[in-house]
């Protein structure tokens, strides 16, 4: 046990204390918006009504709870919290290097590296791919795009005028081709990744086929169509679709339409007794009973449409009813509330038709 000032401590402060605790300061630290998760339980409430933690907030909400509740000035306070769920909260270690000085050189080149790239390390095809990567960023550099991270940009612009960017796979891919004869410094390959650029287009992605026999161009090509030929073809479609129409036996007896069902609603509670009306569908629906704070909660003006921005631990709190009948009653005032709603338009418009 180990004593902590909660007055005007912050979440991420106190997460470091307990950890301290545990000598687990050093191996993991708060996260500065939320996490890590702990249950946070104090004097008076039960470690099943305990609140969850995440973020700024529900730490301060707790926290005033705890001070607005305990005026002797000390109260035991029990936290819980799982490290098999704070993975991404570890503190990264530095790497140990070895003093051992009897390590051979070659080694320590497996366990640490020579730290100096070494031509011999790459194939024939990278090192033969990497010059022309070189020399088309030499010829394409762009003022006015950046590359992925920010840094200067290169682009290939189009006889439209158009840019594709060039990107370390577009690099590699126009490399290669270079490489293999397919294309050259001045023409990209005719690959997917640089559609319309060999033909003066947008680059933009084309459909399948745009070299074989039945491609767009080779259907442009052709010469402007007949008018005359359409109208004939519009015209035997128009034909065909009246006969099928003909042909399709009519049913024998005529649908009958639905009538529109009007909803009938009840009446709505009386203005003042919402909250009390809603514990008892409550209890009814789903066989929790939480009438009993009914009067706290109108005291407190949570009604039924508030209750579900209404904090967990504060509820729980209220109430004095464990976490998971809380979330329940949390879902039900939402769909409640909808109903209630609804109650009160149709109400309206009956009385207004009235009139």
């Amino acid at each position: 046990m180990v004593d902590i000032k909660m007055e005007n401590i912050s979440r991420t402060e106190f997460i470091k204390q307990f950890l301290s605790v545990f000598n687990l300061a050093t191996h993991f630290s708060p996260g500065v918006h939320s996490g890590p998760d702990f249950k946070f339980w104090f004097t008076g409430i039960n470690k099943t009504g305990a609140a969850t933690i995440q973020t700024d907030h529900d730490f301060d909400v707790v926290a005033k709870a705890l001070l607005s509740k305990d005026r002797r000035g000390r109260c035991q306070v029990n936290v819980e919290f799982d490290i098999d769920t704070m993975d991404g909260f570890r503190i990264k270690q530095p790497a140990q290097l070895s003093t051992t000085s009897q390590t051979s050189s070659n080694e320590e080149e497996l366990l640490y590296g020579t730290r100096v790239p070494s031509l011999e390390n790459y194939s024939v095809t990278t090192q033969l791919h990497g010059q022309w990567i070189k020399q088309l960023k030499e010829k394409y550099p762009c003022a006015s795009h950046t590359g992925e991270h920010g840094e200067n940009g290169f682009c290939f612009v189009t006889g439209g005028g158009k840019h594709i960017g060039l990107n370390n796979r577009r690099l590699k891919a126009w490399a290669a081709a270079i490489a293999a004869g397919d294309a050259t410094k001045s023409m990209p390959p005719n690959i997917p990744e640089f559609d319309g650029a060999r033909d003066g287009g947008d680059g933009a992605p084309r459909t399948r086929g745009r070299t074989g026999p039945f491609s767009t161009s080779s259907s442009s090509a052709s010469g402007p169509v007949d008018q005359s030929t359409l109208l004939f073809s519009a015209l035997i479609a128009s034909l065909q679709r009246g006969r099928s129409r003909s042909r399709s036996p009519r049913p024998s007896t005529p649908v009958k339409r639905r009538r529109e069902e009007t909803m009938v609603f009840s009446s709505p509670p009386e203005a003042g007794t919402e909250i009390e009306a809603c514990l008892r569908d409550f209890a009814k629906d789903k066989a929790i009973d939480m009438i009993g704070a009914g009067s706290t909660l109108r005291d407190l003006e949570l009604t039924p449409d508030i209750i579900p921005q209404v904090p967990v631990a504060r509820l729980c709190e209220i109430t004095e009813a464990h976490e998971g009948r809380v979330l329940k009653l949390q879902q039900f005032c939402t769909q409640w509330q909808t109903r209630y709603e609804a109650k009160l338009e149709a109400s309206a418009t009956k009385k207004s038709r009235k009139e």
